[in-house]
């Protein structure tokens, strides 16, 4: 496979610099033959153009700053799939950031668990190379990146004169090809910083471009790397974080989203969690860890996968898409079904307007194809629905709401949900009629069951603003942002089944002097509600930033909390897993299974004498297990004689005292457990000798 890589020429910039690592991880580790293309400008792409078409897919590492020259125009006029590498984004926003050009998308966070098809997570890729321990004559911190707002130079300085009775910092702040060409912003932030320390801090300062094996070897040479950058919400990821940890030295963040895929798997890494002691005593083992898991490599690897994955979907023929607008070359692929809908529906197929018919049609196929006669279905809005009666009269059977006729999904989900579960749930051209759009997507995922399936039909237009001229009868139009935007983030727990590229047409019905067409939107519920705890971390994160930064922050620690707790869990397990061990090679299982055997014949006696039977029958000596039966018409018919066997017993065999297990040894609280033993034994009735013989005495 040929694959063309479109950047732009520029070293001085973040998105160039992680442009050139991704080129050199693919042609280091590809499978594929990857052909870089550095464009500054709209004629060296023209220049470019036959080559580019000439590969088998484009890759483009856009940033309006970078390629912004570039229209959508340009990028479909090659012929070949594009992909974009995204690069400003955070949970909310990476689902709609450049759908407008390219179908497929490519996100460098690790830890976004995406449930959009044609939107990939890739690792990020850390440089490989060795470092050694520094040997330095007092503590020194490092600290490097472009001089633009939110780093917080300034709060490394005051939090070393909190922490150190003398210390060493030094700040890396290189000119910016974009921001800071001549370096003015950077030595304002020096001399800010200056005035803030006093004798005990010594500050070094350097602006000069660093190569990738020199920047790493900067940073090898502090005792801590420490970056302190605000919270950016809608930021992509830093890449600053990637040269940090290739240089294996204990590092300290800030909870910034720009760190956000490192809090997703080292947390103790924030100094909000973890105090700088806990910090500098992890000493290396953090960043040696990510560094192992975050190779070139690895990136090349899903790199090819999605290359692969890409060309399998660009290969699709139309007529295969789910997701998509529903065209003339559709309508001729559904006309088998539209005959069929005329035919055992006449009255009501003749009310329809006949280029809308396309939508039942396109239900009742998607129906047919993923629900069979007998499992749980569910229409929303079936009022003159051609496909909702089709069903019906093909043996379906549906359960159907209408706010013309019983209720509307919001009811019914109050109603319903946690009761009903259905395998298939679909929805004709309702959602633009309703006024909360985003609650009704979310009701129809939480009532799909594990697996199931819905299918949506929607009046689209992709150049829809709020505002612009709709149809009477709806309350707005969809275009693929709001799709995107309003609508993924809701599909908790799901996923769509293909790739989308409803902004791939022009509209082509006319209606109430409004020129639109009709979109679909089908997706699956998981196996699981949640895919992974990623996901369920992004779910929480959306939720949170749709209202306020404090809560977001709180959730942000608690996840952080959990993660450090479920450590601590899996430990007490391990530890507990090995004591059982021990206690089933040793002599003491003999004491506990009695014990067990006699709370099940309190429990459910019945049970327990099955269990018996079948135990002498199998295993021999079982019939050692007759005594802890017997003990129990013991404990119905004398308690107290009982907790004097027991004790006795127990402390003569083995010489343990189990404070859990046995009575207590004060007479007034041994009546009283008596008291208690005897009244659960009184409604027992014992059946016969398990032999089968008399009554047991």
């Amino acid at each position: 496979m040929k694959i063309a890589f479109i950047t732009n020429p520029s070293v001085q910039c973040g998105v160039s610099q992680y442009g050139l690592s991704i080129i050199a991880a693919l042609q280091d580790f590809s499978r594929n033959t990857v052909i870089s293309y550095p464009l500054a400008g709209k004629q060296d792409f023209e220049a470019a153009r036959e080559d580019i078409a000439a590969a088998d897919l484009a890759v483009y590492n856009y940033h309006p700053n970078t390629l912004g020259f570039l229209s959508k125009a340009d990028i479909r006029s090659t012929g070949k799939p594009a992909v974009g590498l995204l690069h400003e984004f955070d949970y909310v926003t990476a689902y709609t950031e450049l759908a407008d050009l390219f179908r497929y998308r490519i996100v460098s966070d690790p830890s976004l668990a995406s449930r959009l098809p044609g939107l990939w997570s890739v690792p990020r890729i850390v440089p490989q190379i060795p470092v050694a321990a520094p040997a330095n004559d007092i503590f020194t911190i490092g600290t490097f990146g472009f001089a633009t707002q939110g780093k917080n130079y300034d709060e490394i300085i005051r939090f070393a004169a909190r922490h150190f009775q003398k210390a060493r910092i030094r700040l890396h702040i290189p000119n910016s090809f974009y921001c800071d060409k001549d370096g003015k912003y950077a030595r304002q932030m020096v001399d800010d910083c200056r005035k803030l320390a006093d004798d005990r801090i010594e500050i070094e300062f350097s602006g000069e471009y660093l190569s990738e094996e020199a920047l790493v070897r900067f940073l090898a040479a502090n005792d801590l790397n420490m970056f302190l950058y605000d919270d950016q919400p809608g930021r992509g990821i830093s890449s600053v974080l990637d040269f940090a940890v290739a240089a294996e030295r204990p590092l300290a963040l800030s909870q910034s989203t720009m760190f956000r895929h490192v809090r997703a798997v080292a947390p103790e890494l924030f100094l909000d969690i973890s105090p700088l002691e806990r910090i500098l005593a992890e000493g290396t083992a953090s960043c040696q860890r990510l560094k192992a898991l975050w190779t070139p490599k690895n990136a090349a690897n899903a790199l090819d996968g999605i290359f692969e994955a890409v060309l399998a979907d660009f290969a699709r023929p139309r007529t295969h898409r789910v997701n998509t607008v529903l065209t003339d070359d559709l309508r001729v692929a559904l006309q088998p079904r539209e005959e069929e809908m005329k035919q055992l529906c006449p009255t009501i197929f003749i009310r329809k307007i006949p280029r809308a018919n396309v939508q039942q049609a396109f239900v009742l196929e998607q129906v047919e194809r993923h629900a069979q006669p007998g499992d749980a279905v569910l229409c929303v809005g079936y009022n003159d629905d051609t496909a909702y009666y089709t069903l019906q009269e093909k043996g379906y059977t549906i359960d159907a709401i209408d706010p013309e006729f019983n209720t509307d999904l919001d009811g019914f989900f109050k109603q319903y949900h946690g009761k009903r579960y259905y395998d298939c749930i679909f929805s004709t051209s309702a959602i633009e009629h309703v006024a909360d759009d985003e609650t009704f997507i979310s009701q129809i995922a939480q009532l799909l069951a594990p697996g199931g399936i819905a299918i949506l039909t929607m009046d689209f237009q992709e150049k829809y603003q709020d505002g612009a001229a709709i149809p009477a009868a709806d309350k707005r139009l969809y275009s693929t942002a709001r799709i995107l935007g309003k609508f993924v983030p809701e599909l908790h727990g799901c996923r769509l089944l293909d790739v989308p590229d409803w902004n791939e047409y022009e509209p082509d019905f006319d209606h109430d002097g409004c020129r639109y067409h009709f979109a679909t939107l089908v997706f699956r519920k998981n196996a699981e509600v949640y895919d992974n705890a990623a996901e369920k971390y992004e779910y929480q994160m959306c939720l949170m930033s749709k209202t306020d930064k404090w809560r977001l922050k709180k959730l942000d620690y608690e996840y952080s909390q959990t993660t450090a707790k479920l450590v601590l869990l899996h430990q007490e397990l391990d530890m507990l897993h090995r004591e059982n061990a021990r206690i089933v090679n040793s002599l003491s299982w003999r004491v506990t299974k009695p014990i067990r055997f006699m709370i099940l014949c309190l429990q459910n006696p019945h049970d327990a004498a099955r269990k018996l039977k079948e135990k002498i029958k199998t295993i021999p000596g079982a019939h050692r297990l007759r005594k802890p039966y017997r003990y129990l018409q013991l404990l119905r018919k004398d308690p107290h004689d009982f907790c004097s066997r027991v004790k006795r017993k127990l402390a003569w065999r083995f010489a343990i005292r189990r404070p859990d297990i046995l009575p207590a040894t004060k007479k007034r609280e041994g009546r009283e457990i008596a008291a208690i033993l005897k009244n659960r034994a009184s409604g027992i009735s014992f059946g016969k000798r398990l032999s089968g013989g008399k009554d047991e005495d």
